[in-house]
């Protein structure tokens, strides 16, 4: 036999005792895992007793995310915000992801809520590591972050619009980390 089927130690007389120890490998990352065993005899009841052992990991990941616009027709830097666009002006969004954690975060994607008075320039969007879906639909897949490791995508949008405020929205999130959210803002002036 053996200890997961059942074992047969043979037969106890009164006061003896018997100790099985035997390894076993913990192959979750969080969690609460306990053990029972039990005993029989023909002659004597059932008998059982559990060992309990608490998984804790070993730390969390933690995204960070910072998101940046620049005018590209000025040459300007990224910055929070434009203050000098005009109609038919282009603006290059900048997206910074990073796992600021200590475990690596899990299947990453991105969301970027594009506003309305922007058109993305097509064949404008880069990435620093491969990636797949799309950013201003429906999500794109970055895959696994480990810690420190960032992540760096680009695009380019024109601004349709005459006047106004343009906030653009990017949102971050992995399987085992929470939702992380900033934007970027274009002013728009006639």
């Amino acid at each position: 036999g053996s200890i997961v089927t059942g074992l047969s130690i043979g037969n106890l007389i009164p006061g003896q005792e018997v100790t099985l120890i035997y390894r076993a490998t913990v192959n979750v990352t969080s969690g609460t895992l306990i053990n029972t065993v039990t005993a029989r005899a023909n002659n004597a009841p059932q008998v059982s007793a559990s060992a309990t052992v608490v998984v804790t990991p070993l730390g969390t990941p933690a995204l960070g995310i910072t998101k940046e616009v620049r005018n590209v027709d000025t040459n300007g830097t990224f910055q929070e915000s434009v203050q000098d666009a005009r109609i038919n002006t282009t603006v290059e969004y900048r997206i910074k992801i990073r796992n600021t954690g200590t475990l690596t975060a899990f299947n990453v994607v991105a969301t970027d809520t594009m506003a309305s008075g922007l058109t993305y320039v097509n064949g404008s969007f880069t990435a620093s590591v491969p990636t797949s879906g799309g950013l201003t639909t429906g999500g794109l897949s970055i895959g696994n972050l480990v810690p420190n490791q960032e992540v760096t995508l680009t695009y380019r949008a024109t601004v349709n619009v005459q006047s106004g405020t343009l906030v653009n929205t990017v949102t971050a999130r992995a399987d085992n980390a929470s939702q992380v959210t900033d934007f970027a803002t274009v002013v728009v002036t006639v």
